[in-house]
């Protein structure tokens, strides 16, 4: 029995002995570096094996170990960041069998935790859970994190120490299980091979949680990105990027969870504080699913998240406080009421790393009330906050940089619409008939917004002028629009695009503006306010079933054969403000065109709000006009048949009254013969086009507020008027404040007589001299082969040089010049291409001045595009800085060597271009005028005294010009005009005699300026300045008079040194130099 005994003893040492010499040499596996704790991520697995996820995260632990410290407070944390984990004594079904329950926990969770505690391999529950665990990331692409709690890696990886497996599993060798015991050692050193987390490397076990919470969220976020698909949206990869670029959201860091040589990237906070971005854009336009899309992919970044959504519904459902509450609620993680007063509040949020989303905010109040100081003082530092609106004005408040959201690229458009051509043109036509409800209620909330006034002119755009110029709405919308457009920009309805600045609207936004004036009477468009479908304005003239409802009308004549209106289906129409009818096919402005509307009956006191009535090929001989028209703004027939304004030959006793308000007159192309004289009492009027009337004959005496006239192509016109009179006296100061621009037309008017002529140049000089000071434009062009009178210097050719000018041109408060260029047409060349540049070259000590200036050609009329100079024309133009930025340097001694050429836009780089084969123009003769206005002086006292004198002076004449304006003005009788002639000479002389005043007053003042000319050096200098513009003056401006100018005016200028200064610049004051 013993040696039986004895024999069983040696037979079992002999095996065990043998076993774990197999088992050792089959289970050992090298490792390059055995000092590292980590291993660089294994290749990516195969692709995954579906499997129903009921868990986000599923724990493996020793229970006696962590169950009720480490692990509890992880499972706490993530429960409050809404991550679901499963543990097992509180997860399992009581009766189930743990093993399978476990198993099935693991497969389907998307997150496995691994806490390897000292005790962690003694436990074959563990070790089965570790296998699991890692046949789940192999086949399913689960993620897996290792925790090594109190334990070193290294340990586990070798399975040295608590983690050797023999002492406590050495029963499965005797069992016959050497395969699991196999399994357990290669998943122990696969698990400790991973990145993961190591206690000792954080300062306390809070710290571990805390960051062990983020990892784990970060990675849940990154293996399901978004709660949509991104792939099934067309380009919202862009619109992200761009978010995070505002955000400043943008460049990676070594996550600082990893042990070792961790690569995984992590967004960084570029900026140190608060930054708001905002997102803006038309409704619809894909706002909030951009902000969604961010915000899930950016709320891993940050220790808090909230999305508000919906913000301007909730306010309108809850109230203001209600959302606040909310909103405070989760932000401090703490039910009830908020209003942030105390410190420790303050203190609580300003630790709070937060992404916040406001969507839809529609009121800069809502957030005001909801957030307070949030955005700027509460929060951390680091936090982000993003707005989403229609409204731009509500961001531009609260925003560091806001997202234009702009419409979808042409790449995406094609990958999103993929349909046929022709089930995609069925389905625009169904829309175009009835537009889709849901997308017309969302479009719609903008224009809820607006008061009155503004949604009556983003109908008018909607309805009429999408497209159009922006002045152009201006003039026929009136000043207001200005402001409002501002608005409709900022809530994205409306936006501007090119050099130009057209109008344009989104084709949703456009059919949702019809749409609401259709939905105004769906059956009779007699009753809607707005008519633009040449089929409707069609019924409502034929069927007279007009109301007062409508306001606009704009008829597309080219859309229609023939059209009869009678005077009484407009007359049912009071209420109408603007009245077009147009022809899109003809785009010739001199081909006579007849209309295809025509009209029976008067039309008297009809239109009492009408403010802009345009009729191409008007019928009738003469318009008629009455009292009705008193807020008529802009009279527009082109290609009419009009003979005269109104009925008769006499002077219209109510046209001052009937037309107060009329600002812009066209008859392009009309058969009017001449003006009638009272046409000079319509004191508001800014334009007057008659270019292509061939059967003009003459031009009466202008009103002074004309800033635009073109006579182009007026073949017949002989005589003109001049206009010198009215300007010169009662209205100096009126035409200062009426018009920014004088530009005067008188292309290939080939008959001018030498009087028409002669008044034609002087109303240009004229009208120069007194709005320079106020005007940027000027323009003039007449036939002629000479530089007027009144340019000192001229020369032959397309250059003029000038030797010295005086160093008071360029250090004036502004400084200018004006350009006067004989152009000979070397060949038939259309007007449109005339764009010409003046350039000043000139040399001071070695520093080189090179500037060009727009002048000739560039504000041509439209009518004149397409036309070509049939002799030698005279074009006068300036250029006027008033800021001083463009003057050349210059010496103490003034300007040297200064030259102007005019030269071609399109061959400013070519030297000898008046030699170039498609350069059709030559520059015959070059004159300058130089212009400038003195800097103002320190006695302003004395300068206001001067303008009150001034105002005396225009207040002397009141009366005699009054009666001027009250007598007939028709050709006839000569004695009358010689006496108005007397009583106007008369003012003049009074006007001097009152100047002579006014520079014995100034004596002491010269006296000074003069000395301090001395002392600089200067006095010669500006004596011959003096004495030349004085001449200058004279030549230009006093041409009539100089005869009966006083002659101790000149006797004073010999005895007083530099008073030729003050003269110059007491007349700048007055002529607006």
């Amino acid at each position: 029995m013993e040696l039986y005994s004895i024999a069983l003893a040696i037979f079992i040492a002999f095996s065990l002995s043998l076993n774990i010499f197999f088992f050792f040499r089959s289970s050992r596996h090298p490792h390059p570096h055995p000092h590292l704790a980590l291993v660089p991520v294994p290749p990516p697995p195969s692709p995954p094996t579906t499997y129903p996820e009921k868990y986000d995260v599923f724990f493996s632990f020793r229970g006696e170990d962590t169950r009720k410290n480490f692990t509890s407070h992880l499972y706490a944390a993530l429960g409050r960041k809404q991550i679901r984990a499963f543990i097992d004594d509180q997860e399992l079904d009581r009766g189930a069998e743990i093993s399978p329950s476990l198993l099935e926990a693991i497969e389907q969770s998307k997150l496995s935790v691994i806490i390897f505690s000292k005790n962690y391999a003694s436990s074959k529950w563990c070790l089965d859970e570790l296998v699991k665990i890692l046949e789940c990331k192999e086949k399913n692409g689960q993620i897996v994190i290792p925790v090594f709690y109190d334990v070193d890696p290294s340990n586990v990886r070798n399975q040295r120490g608590s983690y050797s497996l023999f002492p406590k599993h050495w029963r499965l060798i005797f069992q016959g299980n050497m395969n699991k015991l196999s399994k357990w050692r290669a998943a122990l050193t696969e698990a400790a091979s991973l990145i993961g987390c190591h206690s000792i490397n954080f300062m306390s076990e809070a710290k571990l949680t805390d960051e062990l919470v983020e990892d784990i969220l970060l990675k849940l976020n990154r293996l399901s990105p978004s709660a949509f698909n991104f792939k099934d949206l067309v380009g919202i990869e862009s619109h992200i990027k761009n978010v995070e670029s505002k955000l400043q959201i943008g460049s990676s860091k070594e996550s600082q969870l990893q042990l070792g040589s961790s690569k995984e990237s992590q967004l960084v906070i570029e900026s140190s504080k608060v930054r708001t971005v905002g997102i803006w854009g038309m409704g619809g336009i894909g706002k909030t699913t951009i902000a969604e899309a961010a915000f899930t992919k950016l709320s891993s970044q940050f220790n808090h998240r909230y999305f508000v959504p919906n913000v301007r519904e909730q306010v309108e459902k809850s109230g203001l406080t209600s959302v606040r509450d909310k909103y405070f609620s989760a932000l401090l993680e703490q039910a009830g009421p908020h209003i942030v007063r105390h410190n420790f509040e303050r203190e609580r949020l300003s630790r709070k790393n937060a992404l916040v989303v406001f969507d839809d905010v529609d009121k800069s109040i809502q957030l005001e009330t909801i957030t307070g100081p949030l955005l700027n003082e509460y929060l951390d530092s680091g936090s982000r906050v993003i707005v989403t609106s229609r409204d731009r004005q509500v961001l531009e408040n609260v925003a560091d940089a806001i997202y234009d959201v702009t419409k979808m690229c042409f790449r995406d458009s094609r990958r999103l619409f993929r349909s046929s051509k022709a089930e995609w043109e069925s389905a625009l036509k169904n829309l175009k008939e009835a537009p889709h409800k849901d997308i017309q209620e969302v479009l719609k909330l903008s224009y809820d917004r607006l008061d009155q006034k503004g949604q009556e002119v983003f109908l008018d755009i909607a309805c009429f002028f999408t497209g159009e110029y922006k002045t152009r709405v201006v003039e026929i919308l009136g000043d207001s629009a200005i402001m409002i457009m501002g608005i409709l920009t900022d809530l994205s309805l409306i936006f501007f695009s090119g050099f130009d600045s057209r109008v344009r609207m989104h084709d949703l936004v456009k059919q949702m503006g019809q749409e609401i004036v259709r939905e105004q009477s769906p059956k009779e468009p007699g009753k809607r306010s707005r008519l633009w479908r040449p089929e409707e304005i069609c019924h409502v003239l034929k069927n007279n079933t007009g109301t007062e409802s409508v306001e606009c009308i704009i008829l597309d004549m080219s859309k229609i054969k023939q059209l009869f209106v009678t005077a009484s289906a407009l007359a049912k129409m009071p209420n109408l403000r603007i009245l077009e009818f147009y022809d899109s096919g003809s785009h010739h402005y001199n081909l006579f065109n007849n209309s295809k509307v025509l009209i029976s009956g008067y039309l008297k006191s009809v239109f009492y709000r009408l403010r802009y009535f345009k009729w191409k090929g008007y019928p009738r001989e003469s318009v008629p006009l009455d009292s009705s028209l008193e807020t008529l703004e802009e009279l527009n027939l082109p290609n009419s048949q009009v003979e005269h304004l109104w009925d008769g030959v006499q002077k219209y006793p109510m046209t001052s009254v009937c037309l107060s308000s009329l600002k812009e007159l066209s008859l392009r192309g009309s058969n009017i013969a001449r003006l009638p004289a009272s046409i000079k009492d319509l004191t508001n009027l800014g334009k007057l086009d008659l270019s292509d009337s061939k059967r003009l004959q003459s031009l009466p005496e202008l009103p002074p507020s004309l800033g635009y006239l073109d006579a182009c192509g007026c073949s017949l016109l002989k005589t003109v008027s001049s206009s010198r009179k009215i300007i010169s006296s009662k209205y100096k100061k009126f035409i200062l404040d009426i018009t920014a621009d004088f530009i005067m037309d008188f292309t290939n008017c080939l008959e001018l007589n030498r009087d028409a002529y002669d008044n034609i140049v002087e109303d240009a000089l004229l009208g120069l001299h007194y709005c320079l000071n106020k005007m940027r434009r000027f323009e003039g062009i007449f036939p002629g082969s000479e530089i007027p009178e009144g340019f000192p210097y001229q020369s032959e050719g397309p250059s003029l040089t000038i030797e010295r000018i005086p160093p008071i041109w360029g250090n004036a408060k502004s400084w200018g010049f004006v350009a006067c260029a004989i152009f000979e047409v070397k060949d038939t060349t259309p007007l449109g291409k005339f764009d010409h540049m003046c350039e000043i070259k000139c040399e001071n000590e070695g520093d080189h001045f090179l500037h060009s200036f727009p002048l000739f050609g560039r504000f041509f009329p439209e009518s004149c595009s397409d036309r070509f100079f049939e002799k030698d024309h005279a074009v006068i133009s300036c250029y006027w800085d008033s800021k001083g930025y463009s003057a050349p340097a210059y010496n103490s001694d003034g300007y040297h060597n200064v030259t102007f050429t005019i030269v071609p836009n399109s061959f400013r780089n070519h030297d000898k271009f008046d030699q170039h084969p498609h350069y059709h123009f030559k520059v015959k003769k070059v004159g300058i005028y130089l212009t400038f206005s003195p800097k103002k002086e320190e006695n302003g006292d004395e300068e206001d005294e001067e303008n009150n004198r001034e105002e005396e002076e225009d207040d002397k004449g009141d009366e005699e010009e009054d009666e001027y304006y009250d007598e007939d003005n028709e050709e006839g009788d000569e004695e009358e005009e010689d006496e108005k002639e007397d009583e106007e000479e008369g003012d003049e002389e009074e006007e001097d005699d009152d100047n002579d005043n006014e520079e014995e007053e100034d004596y002491d003042e010269d006296e000074e300026k003069g000395k301090e000319g001395e002392e600089k050096g200067n006095e010669e200098d500006k004596e011959n300045k003096g004495e030349e513009d004085d001449y200058e003056e004279d030549e230009e401006e006093r041409k009539e008079e100089e005869e009966e100018e006083d002659n101790e005016e000149g006797e004073d200028y010999e005895k007083v040194k530099g008073e030729e200064d003050d003269e110059r610049k007491e007349e700048s004051r007055r002529g607006g130099r």
